[in-house]
């Protein structure tokens, strides 16, 4: 069910749900479509179960990116801004990117790993968990754990699931026409008439540049410019939290850069542009460096969270803009030597073509032009070729 809503007197739209086909007839007022009933009973039971909470625990996917971290803390400053004596306390599995160390909340998020006491954790006894820009529940990993634990369990996210196979929790927002699930979090914000302060605007900002790739992706152009127009408005450092969520890169890291670049390869007609990594880094325990084997790829002594931020860098904005290319796509290569079989993810980006469609036929999803897929049993060159194919089938059908 797809539930639409837009703007009236200066208040952003964010765009809802599943299917708005058989959804119930917006409010309208001045011609404008206003929040739908369906959304309104959504955010206000939200409010209600935020404002019956004391103790509330936020959860996003494993290994988070800028919305994940954004969306997150954005969360924490709405609630703390209205509620101040309630605890809350966000959890995150992997590593922080780079962009998202302007958020100054960010140092007291929890990091969870394989040495964290869950059970101690657990005893907290969260009356609430709150999951942000994580559309499965599986992707929160070990932090599924404490999330299953409390009393009552919401889902704010913006990835489309159309069958609703992934409400995982007692209340699921999907604002699914959204280019960040940070613009949902600021729905919510203005639906608790929560003021927008220059921290919470900065959260979101940073969670919008960083998902849409400096506005590169967007589902819905003229929604986040206005949101992003209001967010201007609170003082907020526009221009830094640009330059460090899109274009900082460590010293270090300009080696790697090359290696990358000189790493793509094109399919035969030029239209798929391909970059394989056949081998993920691990971080050694005692030195905190991470370092792997791949023989395309040398990351040595580089962190992980650099190393990601250089892939989707080229990924996203390099790749899909070469002359002639239509899908750009990056491929982890791993041979699964216990199970005897390869074990392949990619990240789909598509110049005006879609690719969620592919990703959702080898099990994963994501957006119309920006996807991915993890777990296929297909080599790299197998993959180049079924986009191959699959760009023919698109351009005929045209």
């Amino acid at each position: 069910m797809s539930l639409n809503f837009t703007n009236v007197c200066n208040k952003p739209y964010v765009f809802a749900g599943n299917n708005y086909k058989n959804n119930l007839k917006a409010v309208s007022f001045s011609g404008q479509e206003l929040i739908t009933p369906k959304v309104q009973e959504k955010m206000t039971a939200i409010e209600s179960e935020i404002q019956k909470a004391n103790k509330i625990a936020v959860f996003t996917h494993i290994n988070p990116d800028e919305d994940a971290i954004g969306s997150s803390a954005a969360l924490k400053n709405l609630i703390i801004s209205k509620y101040p004596d309630k605890k809350i306390d966000v959890f995150i599995v992997g590593r922080t990117p780079h962009g998202a160390k302007c958020i100054d909340d960010v140092s007291s998020f929890e990091c969870l790993n394989k040495k964290s006491d869950f059970e101690a954790i657990k005893a907290r006894n969260y009356d609430l968990a709150i999951s942000v820009d994580c559309a499965n529940r599986d992707l929160m990993k070990d932090g599924s754990k404490i999330f299953d634990s409390a009393k009552k369990k919401i889902k704010i996210d913006h990835h489309p699931d159309d069958d609703n196979i992934n409400n995982y929790a007692d209340i699921n927002l999907v604002c699914e026409d959204a280019s960040a699930a940070s613009q949902a979090v600021l729905l919510l914000a203005d639906h608790m008439n929560v003021p927008l302060n220059k921290e919470l605007a900065t959260n979101v900002y940073m969670a919008i540049i960083g998902d849409t790739q400096g506005f590169r992706y967007m589902k819905k152009p003229d929604g986040v410019f206005e949101d992003c127009s209001r967010l201007t408005k609170t003082g907020i450092d526009s221009r830094k939290i640009y330059c460090n969520t899109m274009d900082y890169m460590p010293k270090e890291a300009l080696k790697f850069y090359g290696q990358v670049l000189n790493n793509i390869k094109f399919s035969k007609d030029g239209k798929i542009a391909y970059l394989i990594d056949d081998s993920l880094a691990e971080r050694n325990a005692k030195t905190g460096k991470y370092t792997n084997t791949s023989k395309t790829l040398k990351k040595d002594g580089l962190e992980k969270a650099d190393v990601k931020g250089i892939l989707d860098n080229v990924l996203s904005i390099i790749m899909p803009n070469i002359a002639g290319v239509k899908i750009a796509v990056k491929i982890n290569e791993q041979e699964d030597r216990i199970k005897g079989c390869m074990d392949t993810g990619a990240s789909l980006r598509g110049n005006g073509v879609n690719v969620d469609e592919f990703a959702e036929k080898h099990g994963g999803g994501g957006h119309e032009f920006a996807s991915a897929f993890i777990g296929s049993k297909e080599k790299a060159d197998d993959i180049v070729k079924s986009l191959s194919e699959y760009l023919k089938a698109k351009e005929q059908q045209n």
